[in-house]
């Protein structure tokens, strides 16, 4: 009897941290792959569902580069991403969008709680090897600032 109460216990705190990790959701973190409703690059009012691995995240947003099952090769603002660790299902072959300005997905448009596995290393090494120079250039802009601004306050602080 003991040990079906542990039993029960132990489904009943599983079954209660998804729905609270569903509820607060789970943040993406860069790396991880996710579905998402990914806006349009025609028309970012309009979403649609896709696989999309998560470049950076921010207050409220992530930036994320769209996976597609349509066949992309030979382009260059594509490449093509391994299944294994992520779908291991579906059996279609998948491409990335690379080079190409980061879509924002608000992260109440991420559709489960949790990613779809890891973005595979090599693909992960590309896509920062390969990221517009806009999206590099903030973030470098954010880190080399920080020294700047500090020289300012101490400046003008008395």
């Amino acid at each position: 009897m003991a040990r079906r109460k542990n039993t029960f216990r132990v489904r009943a705190a599983a079954v209660l941290a998804a729905v609270a990790a569903k509820t607060i959701g789970a943040r993406p973190r860069p790396g991880e792959v996710w579905l998402a409703m990914v806006p349009l690059r025609e028309d970012p009012e309009q979403r649609l569902r896709h696989y999309c691995v998560v470049l950076e995240t921010g207050s409220g947003a992530a930036r994320v580069a769209q996976i597609t099952s349509k066949d992309k090769d030979g382009r260059r603002d594509h490449i093509r991403i391994p299944n294994h660790g992520w779908d291991e299902f579906s059996g279609r072959s998948h491409w990335v969008e690379i080079g190409r300005e980061p879509r924002v997905v608000p992260y109440r448009r991420f559709l489960k709680f949790r990613p779809q596995g890891p973005c595979p290393d090599a693909v992960w090494s590309e896509l920062q090897a390969r990221r517009p120079a806009t999206v590099r250039s903030v973030a470098a802009a954010g880190a080399a600032g920080a020294p700047l601004l500090k020289r300012i306050l101490r400046k003008y602080r008395g």
